[in-house]
């Protein structure tokens, strides 16, 4: 349903002139010039809304880009940052491991090394050279028997308790540090 202006107006007597039907013309051409210059203004407003708002999203537009490349540039950083970290982690432990076991080996291979520059240890040496030392170790002489975990002297098959005889030390012969020539 329309608003018609002629409906605001009151009717119009049966003898009435084209004075009055001119005015009321003219009044009604006036209503709707300031109609049209009303929906005008409302078409302009529109028009600055429309453009308001396109320029708002487009500005809302470009922030969420910047914050996406953002955020995934902060993203691929850390997990950059977690990755070298638990790399220089596992450089540091695998170092430390090595290391250790470097000092173990070579602990052992010094403890052995001056053992061995004894007296005891030449001796021993000796001794294993004449492989009496393996007879020992492996209690594999005449007469002896392993009893209970324990090497020990038993009566052999013709009733003889073997055994060895203990020297002193054996002579070795004194090494002496090369000379430098001149």
């Amino acid at each position: 349903m329309t608003n018609d202006p002629d409906d605001e107006l009151p009717p119009l007597p049966e003898d009435v002139g084209v004075d009055v039907l001119t005015a009321r013309m003219e009044r009604l051409e006036d209503t709707i010039l300031r109609g049209v210059s009303r929906i005008e203004q409302l078409e302009a407003s529109v028009t600055q809304q429309t453009a308001t708002i396109a320029k708002g999203s487009a500005n809302l537009e470009r922030q969420v880009h910047r914050f996406t490349v953002h955020s995934l540039w902060s993203f691929g950083s850390g997990i950059l940052l977690a990755a070298l970290a638990l790399l220089a982690v596992g450089v540091a432990i695998g170092q430390q491991w090595g290391r250790q076991e470097g000092y173990d080996e070579a602990s052992t291979e010094k403890a052995g090394a001056s053992w061995g520059a004894t007296d005891e240890g030449r001796w021993a040496y000796a001794f294993a050279q004449t492989g009496d030392l393996a007879m020992i170790r492996n209690c594999s002489n005449k007469g002896w028997q392993v009893f209970k975990g324990t090497c020990s002297p038993q009566a052999a098959s013709d009733h003889m308790i073997y055994g060895w005889h203990l020297i002193d030390r054996p002579t070795l012969p004194v090494r002496h540090k090369a000379r430098k020539t001149p």
